[in-house]
Order: structure tokens, then sequence, then C-alpha cells
């Protein structure tokens, strides 16, 4: 059987048997194959063939020439053949044509001699380009490089020159696609490419920075690093691997030689040479594996092994092999026998061995400046779980991004529950109290809560508010309050019904204010916590009074920072009982000392950012969140989580400030983040996308906002049976559907909403519900629905709701539009005049065009205009950089019948062409003012 017979399922079956017979002498190989025969002749047979044919190749000197020559020199079938598409029938590569074949025939070790044969003769002080070299520091099978200069020494820098060792032109195409690729790879944990070119001879090199370093696990071992220094080395690698999938680029050949670190601790990877975009056609696809060594094989993926499509998953493999071997010296596969066919027989289907049950010796333990005892103590646990999902066999079940798997090691390095472990109570109890004995007793009131199954109402502004306060308040505490979490457990444990929240909150907070023992750093923290929660079920008085008495018992205290963030955190409270400008004063007192902590004075600004919303300062909102975002920057990738949420604060604010297109790129930064690290299905990260959705749909893109709220609802579906979507969110759905013109699913929807408030308990959200179910009713001609709704939110109204508020407005909006439908025409002018007052535009808008209403039905077509046109100016405001919005078409839909009353038939036909052009885009077909705009275009063209 001749080797360009076989087709790649043959090659599958028959290759690890030819690497076994590779690595027998003459004589034991006779032996073996007359064995084999008896069992598998027809392996045996297809074997003796193949090494004849090899016997063949040798002879004619195949090893001692390049493989690939000038292309004329191929063949053009052979050169096709190396550029199959699929076959069309089955969907598979095609075999690669008899050269193909001879080179996988070759096994490892022939490759390794034909690479070491394939050297052009470069020399010290050739020139190549404008480059001298200087010695050769490097060879592959696909090159050699060399350290040069420039000949013109106008830059007298070392570069390393990378030159290809054959010329011919599709290896010239294979190293035009490596500098493309680091052209897109610009970043300082990477070789830079300073130039590229082809010299006259037809010569192609690459110039790129000279890296003067060692491997990453030869840095390690001669500098006798620690777990937590090789620990911390390795998240620069991820760093680096991180930026390079963003670019959709896969290394594909990670290893400890081309990971280096140089003499000032900067870690750079090198040799992107087989690098792999991940949008390559089949034809690239497969220039990438001809020209490049496809791999390393210890380092590969499984998926690499068996020729699997490749992703960034088959990194984040290799680097599991390295950080192994940077944790104990070995790798994680045992093999029975040296061959190449046992290698990738127990990575395909072996047994991996975790690091802390490896055989490492004294060395190695010393090289890590530690014990072998205390070496396998440290690896056990969180190390042995990072390492082995980072090489689980599927690709899908390892981490789903380097972000990820360097959020797990930061973690571990924090003494923080790793995402990889199963999240059990116990796991995370343990966790808390080996990193903050005191502050754990409040992370016991999430775990007994949850077990409890109450439902609390996690998605008002006020939670997230909170649990940002609560992480700020952790730090290490006395061993009083670790007696404080084993009494709440015990308690818990002891009971013979679900514990609450709220009887938690209530024990808890008793056994703080009655019990003297500890320091009262602790039982303020505790109480500050404690505080959080009551303010994140809408109960800021009670939290107010808490944070009081958690400031009382610091008065004396020298933990200065710790001070700070509980008078943040109280700042907070009180803006929410509407004291905005003690808040303001106190946020900017503990502000003016440059002595707090990054993270203290990141959530002190997040505070003052928040209290500028809501005084209705955008530029302030927006100064507090940048510089919020800049402290939680100094604090490095150890807190990707936090500055996740501070960008969506600054998206938030950009958005105050009209600035809707950064706002946009903050909010998809904000949710890659989210994703980076795998919690884009967090509340956090849910909350943010619906700000996100909430700018679309205040830009007038309800389709946008929909699609954000159904992908809301989509993670929700996939997280906890038991835990039901947020009504606000629901309710938010539900408003884009009646948006849409889908009034009937609308207030299904509604009504679904309504339900879930009223188990929440949420009278403030309880009360917009009906309002919108009111609306909905008067746009499906349901006046008597509509009256029934609004009767029931003007009942669940808070007497005290000041005039200006939004709920107060959204109700004033629906008693005029019911007044208006109800040829209550005076009654309709005077609430829509009095919501105009507010000075809210997205009020404003609905106002007018109200009025203009309004207007038309009294006979007065000039005010009409006039409203309509103020309400086109609102809309096109509002919608800033989105080309179209449902508000700004209804505007032009009454400019255009107001000029239309007036007898002006082009004002009238070109407001109507606007408007056809705004609601066509954002509105379904059937929508009623679509569906009016287009009978009235057509109207005016003829």
């Amino acid at each position: 059987m001749s080797s360009d017979a076989l087709d790649l399922e043959q090659w599958a079956t028959i290759e690890p048997y030819l690497d076994q017979a590779l690595d027998l002498e003459d004589e034991a190989r006779a032996r073996w194959l007359a064995e084999l025969a008896s069992t598998r002749s027809d392996i045996a047979s297809a074997i003796r063939e193949l090494l004849k044919e090899r016997a063949a190749l040798n002879s004619s000197g195949f090893l001692h020439e390049p493989v690939l020559v000038a292309n004329e020199d191929l063949g053009p079938a052979v050169f096709e053949s190396l550029f199959q598409p699929s076959d069309t029938a089955g969907g598979t590569p095609l075999a690669g044509g008899p050269l193909d074949a001879a080179v996988q025939a070759l096994g490892e070790r022939e490759r390794k001699k034909l690479e070491q044969s394939q050297a052009q003769h470069f020399a010290i002080d050739q020139i190549i380009g404008p480059y001298r070299l200087i010695r050769e520091i490097g060879r592959g099978g696909m090159s050699s490089v060399w350290l040069a200069r420039r000949g013109d020494e106008q830059l007298k820098r070392d570069i390393a020159l990378k030159l290809p060792l054959m010329g011919h032109r599709v290896h010239v195409e294979r190293f035009e696609r490596e500098r493309d690729i680091l052209s897109t790879l610009t970043h300082p944990n990477i070789a830079r490419l300073y130039d590229a070119g082809i010299t006259a001879s037809g010569q192609p090199y690459l110039a790129m920075e000279y890296v003067a370093g060692t491997s990453i696990t030869e840095t390690c071992d001669q500098q006798r690093a620690t777990l937590r220094e090789r620990l911390q080395l390795f998240l620069q690698v991820l760093e680096v691997v991180q930026f390079a999938h963003a670019q959709l680029i896969i290394h594909r050949d990670l290893k400890p030689s081309n990971i280096l670190v140089t003499a000032d601790g900067r870690v750079v990877v090198v040799d992107f040479g087989i690098g792999k975009l991940l949008g390559d056609t089949p034809q690239q696809a497969r220039l990438t594996e001809m020209f490049g060594s496809p791999m390393t094989l210890d380092y590969a993926a499984p998926e690499q092994i068996a020729h699997q499509p490749l992703s960034t998953a088959s990194d984040i493999y290799s680097l599991g092999i390295v950080l192994h071997e940077l944790l104990v010296g070995t790798h994680p596969y045992r093999t029975k026998r040296d061959s190449r066919a046992a290698f990738e027989e127990a990575v395909l289907a072996g047994e991996l061995r975790m690091p802390s049950q490896c055989d490492f010796n004294e060395q190695t333990a010393s090289a890590r400046k530690s014990s072998t005892r205390a070496l396998a103590r440290a690896l056990n646990g969180d190390l042995d779980t990072i390492v082995l999902k980072s090489l689980k066999r599927e690709p899908a079940a390892r981490y789903a991004s380097a972000s990820a798997f360097a959020q797990d090691i930061d973690n571990h390095l924090q003494r923080l529950p790793i995402s990889a472990r199963p999240d059990s109570f116990w796991y995370r109890s343990a966790r808390f109290l080996s990193r903050h004995r005191a502050p754990a007793a409040a992370a016991a009131l999430i775990v007994i809560a949850m077990a409890g199954g109450t439902s609390v109402a996690l998605w008002q502004a006020a939670k997230a508010a909170a649990d940002r306060d609560r992480a700020a308040a952790l730090a290490e505490r006395s061993d009083a309050t670790a007696d404080f979490l084993s009494t709440l457990i015990t308690d818990a444990a002891a009971s013979d019904k679900p514990v609450s929240v709220s009887a938690m909150l209530t024990r808890s907070e008793k056994i703080v204010l009655s019990d003297p023992g500890g320091s009262n750093e602790s039982r303020a923290t505790v109480l500050s916590m404690i505080a959080s929660y009551y303010l994140s079920m809408g109960d800021a008085r009670h939290a107010d009074d808490l944070f009081g008495s958690a400031r009382s018992l610091l008065a004396a205290s020298e933990d200065i920072d710790l001070r700070a963030r509980i008078t943040c955190s109280h700042a907070r409270t009180i803006s929410h009982l509407g004291r905005h400008a003690e808040a303001r004063a106190e946020l900017d007192r503990q502000l003016a000392d440059p002595t707090l902590s990054p993270m203290t004075a990141a959530n002190c600004l997040r505070a003052r950012s928040a209290i500028a919303f809501k005084d209705n300062d955008p530029a302030g909102a927006l100064r507090a969140a940048e510089l919020a975002l800049q402290r939680m920057r100094e604090l490095g990738t150890s807190r990707a989580f936090e500055e996740a949420s501070v960008l969506g604060e600054v998206a938030t604010a950009l958005q105050l400030n009209s600035r809707h297109a950064e706002a946009r790129q903050y909010f998809q930064q904000a949710q890659e983040k989210f994703r980076a690290i795998g919690r884009e299905s967090d509340l956090a990260a849910l909350t943010m996308k619906s700000g996100w959705a909430g700018l679309e749909s205040a830009s007038g893109n309800p389709r946008g906002a929909l699609r954000l709220y159904e992908e809301i609802e989509q993670s929700f579906s996939q997280r906890d049976a038991k835990e039901r979507m947020p009504s606000v969110l629901v309710q938010n759905r539900g408003r884009m559907l009646q948006i849409l013109g889908r009034y009937a699913e609308a207030r299904s929807v509604y009504e679904l909403s309504l339900e879930l408030a009223e188990a929440e308990g949420n009278k403030e959200i309880r009360t917009h519900i009906l309002l919108k179910l009111a609306l909905v009713a008067e746009d499906l001609d349901d006046r008597d629905g509509a009256a029934k709704y609004l009767r029931m939110a003007n009942e669940s109204m808070d007497a005290s709701m000041p005039p200006g508020s939004p709920l107060s407005l959204s109700r004033m909006l629906v008693e005029a539009k019911l007044a208006l439908m109800n040829g209550k025409l005076e009654l309709a002018r005077s609430l829509y005049e009095q919501a105009l007052t507010a000075g809210k535009r997205d009020v404003a808008i609905m106002a007018s065009l109200g009025k203009a209403e309004v207007e038309l039905l009294t006979g007065d077509a000039t005010a009409a205009a006039r409203d309509a046109r103020s309400a086109v100016d609102l809309g096109t405001a509002l919608q800033a950089d989105v080309p179209f919005s449902h508000r700004t078409g209804l505007a032009w839909l009454m400019l255009g019948r107001a000029e239309k009353k007036l007898g002006d038939a082009t004002k009238a036909r070109d407001a109507f062409a606007q408007a056809e052009k705004h609601l066509s885009n954002t509105v379904d077909a059937d929508h009623p003012s679509l569906i009016e705009t287009r009978q009235l275009l057509d109207r005016a063209a003829r």
C-alpha cells in the first residue's frame, strides 16, 4: 500500500504502529512486524510498504534537501493537492497527496532530522535588507532567527531577524501571514514587529523585538520562585493570550520556550509564526498547518492531535500544561513507552495526574522554596482543580477564556472561591474564614438567606449600591467576628424551618448591638453589612440608624480607611432619604483625604457619582465615575468584576450627558469584561445590560432594547430554576413590546410583571406597572380597563411622593392621555403643560405631542405645529447617534398633520416622509402610527 493511497482515517489507524516501528532497530523491527502480522496482517503489510517507501526516499536524498522547493518543481497536481477544498460528498478534507503522506510517514524523530537538514547558509555580517547579521540565536523547521542590527547604524538597538529557510512562493505567503498576524498584536508582553520586507533576491524577513530572556520555567527554577511568584508570573501570560484571542488570533504553540522572562521580570510571548486567525478560510488554515510546525506534541491539545478544529480553548490547554510544569516541574501524563503513539494515546485517552499527586522530589520542592510535604499540601485543592479544568479533554469543559483562567488563579491567591470548584456552602465558608475571619459573618447572611429560599428584590438600584458597599467593607478584623459567624451558622443549622433574611438580620443586629465583646472595628463592620442589606430591601431609615451606630463605634478608631468606607456607605444611604446636600458634603470630606486606599476612594467616588445623578448634575456624575474607574484600575486585574461595574457607571453618566455613542462603547466594554471572567450571567452583569437596554430605549431604539431584555431573560432562564426574573425587567420588556405596537403581548407581559412585583412586595414598581397597564389599555381602546388601572395606581401611590418624581410624572401623562381620549381637552391640556415644566426631555417630548394633539382637536394648527417642532427637536436630541427613533418619527407625523391642517402640502409631505423613515426602522409594520403615516404620505404624493 503506497502512502499516497491512504486517506486520513487510514492514517489515524496506521500511524501509531508506524511510529512504534520507527522506534525499533532493524532486527527488533522485523520480529515485531512478524508478531503484528499474526494479528493484524493488513496493518503489518501497510507498514512494510511505507518502510520501503521511506528507504527509497532516503536513498534519493530526500532528507538532505528542502521538502518544498520552487513550486514549479512540485508539479501542478501535487501543488494543488496541498490546498484541496473539502470533499463535497463527505465534507472531510482530502488526503494531502503523496508528498504529504510521505512527510507524515516519517514519524516525529525523522521530522526533526528533516528540520535540521533544511538550514540555509546565512553568515555573520551578511546584509539582509537594511540589516547586518550578528549571530544565529534560534532555528526551527520554518525559519532561522538571527541577532541583527541595521547596517547603516541609524538605529543601534538589537533586533531579532527572522528568516525563512525556504524561499518558495507558498512559503513566502505563509511568512506574509505571520507578518499580518504580528502587525495586529501591539502589546507590551508580545515581541513587537519593527519591520518586514523581501530583499531583491526574494528573501523575506521579519525584524522583531529582540527579547533577552529565558523561558518561564527556567527563570522560575533559577530564581527558586515560590508557588505564589510563579502564579503571579503566569498571570502575565494569561493577560497576553487573552489580548491575542480578543484579536481573533490563537497562538497554537504555547510552551515555555515561547514564553520568555526578561531580567526585569517582564513576560514576553514570542513566535506567533504558526498563529491562526479564527476567521481563516480553509485554504488559509491549510497554509498555516503545512508551512508552520502545527504543534509541539508535549503541549498540544487533544483536538490538535486528533486533527480536529482548533479554538481559543486549544491555547488554554497548552497553558494548562505550562502551568503544571511551573508548579511541579513535570508533564501531567505518564506513558508506558517512549514513543509518539504512546504519548498521543495518553493525551487522547489517558488519565491526568493532579499536580499534588506527582512524584516530585526534594530538589523540585527546594526550587520552589518548599518541602515535598508542604508543596503537596499547597497544591492540593484549588491548584489541582484549576490545572485539571484547563486540561479537560473536551474544549468546552475548559475555561471559557484566558481571563476566566486568570480570575481563578487570582482568586486563589487572594483566598477567594474559585469558579472551577463546586460552589458548595462549606467550600465558600472555608475560603471566607481563611481570608477574613471577621467579615465572614456578613457573608453567612447571604448563604443562609439563600438556604431559606426567601425572595428579595435584588434588582433595584439600592441593591446594586449595597452590594458595592458590602464588598468595599470586607477587610481583616478580629476573632470576635469569627465567633459571631459561628453563632449564626449554628442557629441556622439547628432550626427546623428555613431561616428568612429578615429573621437573620434581626437576630444578627441584636447580637452585635447587645454583645460588647470583640473590637469596635469588628462590630462596626458587621453592622455596616447588615445596614447594607436593609438598604437593599428598601428600608433606608433602618439602614441609616445602623450606619450611625457603626460610625459611633469607630469614633476613636485608628482605622481611617474603614471609617471612610462606612462613612461613604452611610452617605449613599442618606441620599436615598433625600438628604442629598448632607451626603454630598460627607463624601467630599472623605475624598479630600489623599491617604485613602484606591478601593475605598473608588467606592466613595461611585457614591458621589450616584448622588450627582440624582441631583441632575450630568457633568459631576461623569467626573466622579471616571475618577472611580481610574482608582479602580490602580488595583490591577484582581478587581476585574468591580472594574466592569464601574465601566457601567461611566456609561450611565455618559448617557446622562447625552454622549450616547460613548456610553454604548462603555456598556460594551463592561459586558465584555464580565464575559471574560465568566460572570456575564451574574446579577450585576445583567443589571448592567439592563442599563444598556435603557440607553437604547432612551435613544428611541426599541428593537435594540428588546433584544437586550430578551438576552437578560434568556440568562435568567439558565440560572436557578427557582429564581424568578425581577419585575422591573419584565416590565421593561413589556414597554418595548408596547412601543413596537404589540399591544396584546405587552399587556400579557405587564400582567406577569405585576404578579412578580406583588410577590416581591415592591410597591413602587407595582405602581409603575399599573400605570403601564393603563397606557396599554388605552392603546387597545379599553377605556374602562385604563380607568381601572389608573385608579389602582392612584391607590398605590405614596402620598408623600413629590410632584416632580418619575412616578408622579408618569401618572400625570397617563391621566392626560385618558382625559384626551374621553374628550376632556382642557384637563388634558393643563396636565400636559404641567408635565412640560418638569424639565425632563423624555417627559417633555410626550407632553409636547399630547399638547399638539389637543391643539389640533381645538382647531389651533399653528400651536400644534409649534409643539410638534419642539417634539422633533427633542426627539432628535434624545436619539443622539442612533440613526432612527420611534419618538422622532411620532413627532414628524404630528408635524405633518399640523402642516397639512395649515395647508402647506409640501411641508406636510416632507414631514410624513421623515416620519415613515423613522417609524419603519423602529416599530412593527402593523403599528397604527406607521400605517397612518404611510396612508398620509400616499395621499400627499398624489
